[in-house]
């Protein structure tokens, strides 16, 4: 009866470490929080801040914009590159520096935009954040 009684002990053992191991201890998904375009004002001269948040189609975007994304934690800037976080127009790659800085990415153009160009900012899934997620 002992024995059964160890054995039973031992199996309730194995499992409460199982189910603390299958524990979901997997990080979140990395989210954006928000995404502006810095710029100058082009009536005013004067440094304006646009909201990008939400937008399929962002109007009157100065031309000489620096867009920062702003995610709901650390970002891994390891993962960050001109491949995982980048801009194009009509199909083509816009050359711009990528850099990270705890929970923002900045995507400087290396150009200003052009009136009337449609530009697409794209982030893939290979942004982590400092956690994995």
């Amino acid at each position: 009866m002992k024995q059964f009684k160890i054995l039973l002990v031992a199996i309730a053992a194995i499992g409460l470490l199982l189910n603390q191991a299958c524990k979901d201890d997997d990080p979140t998904a990395l989210l954006i929080a928000s995404i502006v375009a810095n710029c100058t004002d082009l009536m005013t001269g004067a440094a304006k801040t646009v909201d990008l948040n939400g937008t399929s189609s962002a109007t009157d975007v100065p031309l000489d914009a620096v867009i920062t994304i702003t995610f709901d934690k650390a970002v891994d800037a390891a993962t960050v590159n001109a491949t995982s976080v980048s801009l194009s127009a009509g199909g083509s790659a816009v050359a711009a520096t990528v850099a990270a800085s705890g929970a923002g990415v900045t995507i400087t153009p290396s150009a200003d935009f052009e009136r009337g160009t449609i530009y697409t900012l794209s982030v893939s899934a290979a942004v982590r954040s400092t956690d994995g997620g």
